[in-house]
């Protein structure tokens, strides 16, 4: 199933915040995390997700974020939390946080020119790839240039090769062919911010509580953080819609609150690579967007 996408998000009128709220009530390890939902001390969710016939995976508790000025990598500590114009301060000793990457950007040296972490790429062309070549992923030979299988992330149990980007084919099946794939998507608003919920592959619906798949606004699932609380326990994910960045002549971040986009670790073409992506019309887990652009990054661990 591919789920069409218009390329101008409606809004609904709906107030929201960018990214961040500061009244989360999360498991954060002090806990023993619930047997079906929630996330374990390394950040990984208990739920599990499947990505290609006979493998499951476990997301990050959030974002993936970067801080140059210590060269330290974490998980949000909010499933809903993300930076929006905070990534205007990238540059290498910028000591606040980033969570807009250009593909490829993990910190290891690929042989690309632009290849660190803060930086945003000028042009995706002229030999900028990993390896020097468009056809190179970032797996295999390349996964280094992965940027959560290269760098140990400090709340995610601070050690590298633990976790990975998913593949543009694992994005697709996890969206539009994993059994029942369309009862387990759909967009909403969590502590009055935007983004998408998935549900894993075993789920049951908190009592009291709903979940639409419809596609006519954002407020088709809405909900408090003490409502999402109990849908993070029962498994749901949400991913905010964080926008994108640019940086052709300086940092310039678009669309917060209506878009989301999330690189997969597979590229499309020379210009382009592959990524799951959302507004309030609908997702696809087969998008596409030039690799210069800095979007989001949504690590998973099997």
């Amino acid at each position: 199933m591919y789920i069409a996408m218009a390329c101008a998000a409606m809004m609904t009128g709906m107030m929201f915040t960018a990214c961040q709220k500061d009244d989360d009530n999360s498991n954060n390890g002090d806990t023993p995390a619930p047997a079906v939902g929630g996330f374990r001390e390394d950040g990984a969710s208990n739920a599990l997700f499947s990505v290609a016939e006979g493998r499951q995976v476990r997301f990050s508790r959030g974002n993936l974020q970067y801080q140059a000025s210590t060269g330290t990598w974490r998980f949000a500590a909010k499933q809903y939390e993300c930076i929006g114009e905070g990534n205007h301060g990238a540059s290498e000793t910028y000591d606040g946080w980033i969570d807009h990457f250009s593909w490829g950007t993990s910190g290891w040296e690929s042989g690309a020119t632009t290849y660190k972490p803060w930086q945003l790429m000028a042009l995706p062309w002229d030999g900028n790839y990993p390896g020097g070549s468009a056809d190179n992923d970032l797996t295999g030979e390349y996964a280094e240039a992965d940027w959560a299988w290269h760098n140990a992330i400090s709340n995610g149990g601070n050690q590298t090769h633990k976790w990975r980007t998913l593949t543009g084919e694992e994005w697709n099946y996890l969206i539009s062919i994993r059994a029942n794939a369309d009862s387990k998507v759909g967009i909403g608003t969590v502590n009055e911010v935007h983004g998408l919920i998935l549900l894993p592959d075993a789920w049951t619906t908190p009592e009291g509580l709903a979940f639409s798949t419809e596609y006519t606004g954002w407020d088709d699932n809405v909900y408090t953080v003490e409502q999402w609380k109990q849908m993070e326990d029962a498994g749901a994910i949400f991913f905010p819609a964080a926008g994108y960045s640019t940086g052709w002549s300086s940092v310039s971040t678009y669309k917060v609150g209506e878009y989301g986009d999330y690189w997969a670790s597979t590229h499309y073409d020379d210009d382009e690579a592959r990524m799951l992506s959302f507004d309030v019309t609908g997702v696809s887990g087969d998008w596409w967007a030039t690799r210069a652009g800095g979007r989001s990054v949504r690590p998973v661990t099997e």
